[in-house]
């Protein structure tokens, strides 16, 4: 049975076999620590997760397309910014202002951004993220911190979850549970000196478990096989592709042939590395020497276009669009498709995933039991990702530079750029001249990018001997 059926069956104990072989645990027994949630989960103490989530945060530093796919979606969901849009006419703008000093502050090692970061990357990598909310004496929100999503686990009580880090396990509960509980035993208590902090959970939905499942892990497979093939590679010019042969020395009972078999390895010992190398060794005529294959003759290259489908196979279970890992790709007349990908790569991807943040946080962190921002007039929102709005701005701004409308620090402004204190940047210019004050400018003075495209020949020549350009016709 292949190791995928044996995936789609869901065993208890081959579930994992898949995930096993891509982060390199094969058939030797494994000599590390157990898992320690095991006794919980034969205790009903801890539920265990469909796929272990360690080995999955481990497979983004295995796989170079894997990790550059979630670094994109992480980056486009959350590295725009965030702002807060009025919910009623009359918002109140104090606590507007008031909310966004205390994010600044919100985490002595990270930035609001990098926390958001945090938790965009987990849900997509692991399938569920959580941050740890500590509330000050007055039960106001201190302080939030990221918990590792690989060290937490849920219970069968929804509102609690328990944690193990350094040999210890910790207790949490839901954000905005009703309840106290004990950092140290989970225990529901009326007082207690190390009360359990709030669990902030971003989870994607799953119809079989609790847990959140990231969308790639049907690409698992792929991976598995992507990173066989390059491990091959690295093993063929490690190797210089000497590897699947054997040598056959046949000679009189009177020729000592040990002597030239230590001749030939260590010969082939020193070739390793040196790719093609020819080897040359000295033999007398009684001794016979033969070079069988054991295998076929598989060149270093063999698996390109297989390697290019695994990697299109990859960003395919992603949904992200070859362009945001740094892979040009044409349609069938040479064309780009890059508009249209990061068109249906925005709606189909960023959007859904901007919205669930959207409305987790303003639920929890901005409602009620949290900064309460909602019921004074305000929603949290993350920018959007509009490709076509930032090239049509830039296009703008650059006219607008050129045109001498606007200097180069307005058009910076205008982009979202802060403006830089340089005197080039605050002077005027005209078709790419600078202009100073007071100076009429004189236009084809100098010939932007634009209007030199507007000079190209259009017709190569015509029939009567003359030459057509954009502007002019001129006789040869």
């Amino acid at each position: 049975m292949s190791w995928w059926t044996r995936l789609f069956k869901r065993r208890p104990d081959e579930q994992r076999v898949t995930l096993s072989l891509a982060v390199g645990r094969s058939a030797p027994p494994s000599r590390q620590v157990k898992d320690p949630f095991e006794e919980l989960y034969a205790l009903g103490r801890a539920i265990e997760p469909p796929y272990d989530p360690e080995s999955l945060a481990e497979l983004a530093e295995l796989n170079e397309v894997h990790a550059a796919a979630l670094d994109a979606v992480a980056a486009d969901a959350v590295g725009r910014g965030w702002t807060f849009v009025p919910r009623v006419s009359d918002p109140d703008e104090q606590a507007r202002a008031d909310v966004e000093l205390f994010l600044e502050h919100i985490n002595p090692a990270y930035t609001f951004s990098e926390l958001l970061y945090q938790a965009v990357w987990e849900l997509r990598a692991i399938g569920w993220s959580a941050w740890e909310v500590v509330r000050a004496d007055d039960g106001s929100i201190g302080a939030i911190y990221p918990l590792p999503a690989h060290t937490l686990r849920l219970t069968r009580d929804p509102n609690v979850f328990i944690q193990y880090r350094g040999g210890n396990f910790r207790y949490f509960k839901q954000f905005g549970a009703p309840f106290e509980l004990d950092g140290r035993t989970g225990q529901v208590v009326d007082r207690t000196d190390d009360p359990a902090s709030e669990v902030i959970l971003f989870s994607r939905y799953h119809g079989r478990t609790r847990y959140g499942v990231p969308s790639w892990v049907a690409c698992i497979p792929s991976i598995v096989e992507y990173n066989a093939i390059r491990d091959y590679s690295v093993a063929f010019f490690d190797s210089s592709g000497a590897v699947g042969r054997i040598v056959h020395l046949s000679a009189p009972a009177s020729v000592n042939l040990q002597s030239y078999v230590d001749q030939i390895e260590v010969a082939l010992q020193e070739a390793v590395g040196k790719h093609r190398k020819t080897l040359v060794i000295g033999m007398p005529d009684t001794v016979q020497f033969r070079v069988e294959k054991i295998g076929p003759d598989v060149q270093e290259a063999s698996f390109l276009k297989r390697r290019e489908d695994l990697m299109k196979a990859i960003l395919m279970a992603h949904q992200v669009p070859p362009y945001r890992v740094a892979l040009a790709v044409t349609n069938t007349f040479g064309g780009s498709t890059a508009r249209e990908m990061m068109r249906a790569y925005r709606w189909g991807v960023i959007e859904p995933l901007q919205t669930v943040l959207e409305d987790r946080l303003n639920k929890t962190l901005f409602g009620p039991f949290g900064l309460d921002l909602v019921s004074r007039g305000w929603y949290w929102r993350l920018e959007d990702l509009d490709i076509q709005e930032t090239e049509l701005d830039l296009a703008i701004a650059r006219t607008a530079v050129d045109r001498m409308m606007i200097t180069p620090n307005e058009a910076r402004a205008l982009l979202g750029f802060r403006p830089v204190d340089h005197p080039a940047l605050d002077q005027f210019y005209f078709q790419g001249k600078p202009v100073a004050q007071g100076e009429t400018p004189v236009p084809g003075a100098a010939v932007s990018g634009e209007a030199e495209r507007s000079e190209a020949p259009l017709v190569a020549r015509n029939g009567h001997g003359g030459t057509w350009t954009a502007k002019r016709w001129t006789r040869s």
